[in-house]
């Protein structure tokens, strides 16, 4: 009698508990002579593919992204905001390799960003799709929880967009849970985890540092006094400017054309940039010089 043969499919659904479908795959990874074999494959050829000799039309893969179209920009810089700058990654292929954001931003691009409130894994696609360099997913004021930004967050990731989670939190605390020990605190669960493909991504931890992004968000006129700390604190990657919330602490309530609270605000931001030229030789070698992170408030061109 013949032996029955399984596609790779019917071998996984095979197993029943999960831990040894785990181990099975590190076993079959681990077989060269199967990457050999599956080299030496002949293609076979699609259904809607003429195997007859005939030639059909090749189907464009180098689809380039739309720049960002909006009237209000955000955006991460190392200089002062400005006018009409649109991102060099707005038109990068989506099937080429996504560089870090920190990576980015060390090559001096000015980065445009999203922010996302309805929690719509499809709203989700169409910012990656429509050029924005990375979408915020917002938890603090939108109207959603861990389950719902957890499907935004792999739209996202489908659509090699990154994503940065805004946390209610005003801890300092949070800048080391989201690096490992030396650095943080946090738990060194990697091989199990997505961010490492659940183990299968051996190069997770030698470039887990680079792809994290910590962003502090400064919104408050008493946070605004310690502004040259929070630029310097070990962890913190960027400085965000929050004017509304800023306009409010400072009296004027949704009155951003205020000249005190503009004021306030360029003034601020020229401190972070004045931290960050000042922290330049310490960021060589190992030290931390965080980006600034504001609204333009103007119209692009």
């Amino acid at each position: 009698m013949g032996r029955a043969v399984h596609t790779f499919e019917q071998q996984c659904r095979s197993f029943q508990d999960p831990r040894m479908l785990h181990a099975w795959l590190y076993e079959w990874r681990a077989q060269p002579q199967r990457s050999a074999a599956r080299a030496r494959r002949t293609p076979r050829p699609h259904p809607a593919q003429p195997s007859c000799g005939h030639q059909s039309t090749p189907v464009a893969t180098n689809q380039r992204r739309a720049p960002p179209a909006t009237f209000l920009q955000y955006r991460i810089t190392d200089r002062l905001p400005c006018r009409g700058r649109r991102s060099s990654a707005a038109a990068s292929d989506l099937l080429s390799p996504a560089p870090s954001l920190k990576s980015r931003l060390a090559d001096g691009d000015t980065l445009y960003v999203l922010f996302l409130l309805s929690f719509s894994r499809t709203l989700a696609e169409l910012a990656a799709l429509a050029g924005y360099d990375y979408v915020v997913v917002d938890m603090e004021h939108g109207l959603g929880g861990i389950p719902e930004a957890l499907a935004c967050l792999r739209a996202l990731d489908a659509a090699r967009t990154p994503v940065v989670l805004c946390l209610p939190e005003a801890s300092a605390v949070w800048a080391k849970k989201c690096r490992y020990p030396p650095r943080g605190v946090r738990g060194a669960a990697h091989p199990i985890v997505r961010a490492s493909a659940y183990g299968f991504d051996d190069s997770y931890l030698s470039r887990c540092e680079d792809d994290t992004l910590v962003i502090c968000q400064v919104e408050t006129a008493t946070a605004i006094a310690k502004i040259d700390a929070n630029a310097t604190v070990d962890g913190v990657d960027v400085v965000q400017m929050g004017p509304l919330d800023l306009s409010a602490s400072m009296g004027y309530l949704w009155d951003l054309g205020n000249r005190k609270v503009r004021a306030t605000l360029r003034e601020a931001e020229r401190k972070v940039l004045e931290a960050k030229k000042k922290k330049k030789a310490a960021a060589a070698s190992g030290g931390n010089a965080a980006y600034l992170g504001g609204f333009a408030m103007q119209k692009a061109e």
